[in-house]
């Protein structure tokens, strides 16, 4: 009996040095001009349910990592990198599986194939990284290949069990899945004390928002959701004949109590829509709505049209926060 303690000081030293041997940057390569957002993190609530590091709703039960997403498919199709957060050997890799969402997907070719595409690392010490959901076709290395940090592993895709294109990055030490905004050796539970495993510039670009908006825009037509998400209302044109626009947005973390506020607005500088928006009754991963105007006669007047989405919510200290991004399009 004795020697117990001995033994519990000696995993305990071995646990922090094997943490100290891994030290993460970004898995992806997102810039300003090509922007990425956490939708999910690890799951801490140990029973059902689910509750991120900070006590969020970012995610959903038995969730395993962080999901980096970009704006919409288009986005995806641009190509982003997915890059090797630390040195190490690559285990083992998947490529060849179709991007679509998996409504669509044959379910027989998901079974035991959930991650999708996807690449494993080994950094020794009993460190591991997963890569999931990658683009087909892209992944770069091969099985027994040494990889620096930072190396080209592949691109983000909608391979697998996903319903929007992103990285599921997931880390683990021997079989245990650690969050790495924690590390490994932060007890059990939410809002509890840690030391994370991401760089500096990594944390920062991965720093936890609670809600956030993920794209806006207009449309000559009342928008579909799943249109937005391939991104196929970029860069559309209002003819001379136009007669309807809306103005859309998507958004995360959208909950109850926030308030939101979308506005068109035409060149004269009159309101032409507003809307308090969708009543919601729990909170929203994944948000979309639209405001607008049809003309039964007359084409909408040239000029410059201005769309706006405000939201104004209470951040977890309850200290005020207002989200808000607008968007502009031109009838010549």
């Amino acid at each position: 009996m004795r020697h117990f303690p001995v033994l519990a000081l000696l995993f305990a030293a071995l646990a922090g040095a094997a943490e100290a041997d891994i030290r993460l940057d970004a898995p992806v390569d997102c810039t300003e001009t090509r922007l990425c957002y956490v939708q999910n993190f690890v799951d801490r609530d140990p029973g059902p349910g689910f509750l991120d590091h900070r006590c969020g709703l970012l995610g959903y039960d038995g969730h395993t990592g962080t999901d980096i997403a970009v704006a919409n498919g288009k986005e995806m199709h641009r190509g982003v990198p997915v890059l090797a957060a630390a040195a190490g050997r690559v285990r083992a890799v998947r490529d060849g599986m179709t991007d679509v969402h998996m409504r669509e997907a044959d379910p027989a070719s998901l079974k035991d194939r959930a991650l999708g595409n996807a690449v494993i690392l080994d950094h020794g010490n009993g460190w591991q990284t997963r890569y999931g959901h990658l683009r087909r076709g892209s992944v770069r290395v091969r099985p027994g290949e040494a990889v620096a940090a930072g190396s080209v592993l592949g691109e983000i895709g909608l391979s697998g069990r996903t319903e929007f294109p992103h990285l599921h990055f997931e880390v683990r030490l021997g079989e245990q899945v650690i969050d790495p905004y924690l590390g490994a050796d932060a007890p059990a539970g939410c809002g509890v004390p840690g030391r994370p495993l991401w760089s500096a510039r990594a944390g920062a670009l991965l720093a936890y928002r609670p809600a956030g908006i993920v794209d806006a825009g207009f449309a000559g037509e009342a928008p579909v959701k799943e249109k937005a998400e391939a991104g196929l209302y970029d860069g559309i044109v209002l003819e001379g004949d136009a007669r309807v626009l809306t103005f859309w947005y998507r958004a995360w973390g959208i909950g109850p109590e926030d308030r939101r506020r979308m506005r068109l607005i035409g060149p004269s500088g009159e309101i032409l829509a507003e809307s308090a928006g969708q009543r919601v009754d729990r909170h929203k991963a994944q948000w979309f709505e639209y405001a607008g105007i049809s003309r039964r006669s007359g084409a909408l007047a040239p000029g410059t049209y201005r769309g706006e989405i405000r939201i104004e919510r209470r951040a977890a200290d309850g200290s005020p926060e207002v989200i808000e991004l607008s968007r502009s399009i031109e009838r010549r």
